[in-house]
């Protein structure tokens, strides 16, 4: 999950992009803190028709000449973003090299979500009231990706693509994986870890038919049940060398 969490990350890097523009008033002004800078004159009752406007920045400002809207640009391109009453920004849109973002936050100006694009495809998380990732969608060059979270940021499920299939793995809550769903060319496979992420105990598919092992504290299969290509089952205890004693039926 690796590759998701550093999207997410340049998502969130994005967003806080998005939360500083600059008012042209010679003074950047981080959105969600009340402006500071000098408001605009505000005149009712005055309209214009123009065919074309050209600005480095366009504010709509409500009554008490608080800005509700901005259209601006940086190195990256335009960004836009619209306020509450407040003046904390509620949503913003922004673009880097990767292509459009988009951004909401609650009315406390906290960022709650976004959608954005990278190399590999779209993105999109959505965020608890402490900003920290609770879901996530994201695509790859094997397809799709589905995440949850727990209420720190980390994974507690996962669904993806693999080159034979798709895959669905639970976490330990220092986010380890503790068990594994998935498949091959052979069929499907269960993998159970312990709380450092080795395996324990396993049932797979193999050209003969179903397998079942049981692994000791380092990870080594001492105890393995399966089926032989004549159809017959085998029992095997080996040591760490993967030897030993099989039992097995007779001719």
């Amino acid at each position: 999950m690796q590759d998701v969490n550093d999207r997410l990350e340049k998502l969130e890097i994005g967003l806080r992009r998005s939360q500083i523009i600059n008012l042209a008033l010679g003074t950047a002004v981080v959105v969600g803190c009340t402006i500071a800078a000098t408001k605009p004159h505000y005149t009712p009752d005055m309209n214009a028709t123009f065919a074309t406007v050209t600005a480095k920045e366009v504010r709509v400002v409500n009554e008490e000449r608080r800005i509700q809207v901005a259209i601006s640009s940086d190195a990256a391109g335009g960004v836009v973003y619209v306020a509450n009453p407040a003046e904390k920004a509620q949503a913003a849109m922004s673009c880097d090299s990767d292509g459009g973002r988009i951004f909401f936050a609650n009315t406390a100006g906290a960022p709650q979500g976004a959608m954005g694009c990278d190399s590999s495809g779209g993105v999109i998380y959505v965020a608890n009231t402490a900003n920290k990732t609770m879901a996530s969608m994201s695509c790859d060059s094997f397809g799709g990706r589905v995440s949850a979270a727990d209420t720190t940021g980390k994974t507690m499920v996962a669904m993806d693509c693999m080159l034979q299939g798709g895959r669905v793995s639970v976490h330990h809550p220092t986010g380890i994986p503790a068990g594994t769903m998935s498949c091959d060319s052979d069929g499907g496979q269960i993998f159970v870890s312990n709380t450092v992420g080795r395996t324990m105990a396993a049932m797979d598919c193999e050209s003969g038919g179903g397998m079942v092992s049981i692994h000791n504290k380092t990870g080594d299969a001492v105890v393995r049940a399966y089926s032989d290509q004549r159809g017959y089952g085998v029992v095997l205890a080996a040591n760490r060398q993967g030897e030993g004693p099989a039992l097995q039926p007779g001719p």
